[in-house]
C-alpha cells in the first residue's frame, strides 16, 4: 500500500514519509502520498473522525527516511480537501519526463 502512512493518537499525529505541498497564495500547507482511491477515502475518513474528537488542531510528527528521524513540524490545523489542479504540473520538468513515459 502506498498510501498516507497515517496515526492520529489524542492530539498528536505521526506521519511516516509525507510529502508536502506549500501554497504560496495562502498560509496552507497540503500533506499527500499516493494511494488507491478505497485507501485515500479511508484515510479521509480517519481524519474527518479524529478531528471531530478534537478541534482539528494536532502536534504533527513527521518521520523522514534520510536520515530516519522523527521530527516535530509543529501544532496544525489538519482538514481534508480535494485538490482541483494537475499535480503534475507543480512538478515541471520531471512531470514532463514522466507523463512521456
Amino acid at each position: 500500500n502506498l498510501g498516507l502512512g497515517l496515526y492520529i493518537q489524542g492530539d498528536r499525529a505521526f506521519v511516516y514519509d509525507p510529502i508536502f505541498l506549500e501554497d504560496t497564495t495562502t498560509p496552507a500547507t497540503y500533506l499527500f502520498d499516493w494511494g488507491k482511491a478505497e485507501d485515500n477515502q479511508n484515510i479521509t475518513q480517519y481524519i474527518q473522525e479524529k478531528c471531530e474528537h478534537k478541534d482539528s488542531v494536532f502536534h504533527t510528527f513527521v518521520y523522514i527516511l534520510k536520515p530516519k528521524r522523527w521530527f516535530y513540524v509543529g501544532a496544525q490545523r489538519w482538514s481534508q480537501t480535494n485538490l482541483d489542479w494537475d499535480i503534475w504540473e507543480t512538478f515541471g520538468e520531471q512531470a514532463s519526463y514522466r507523463n512521456s513515459q
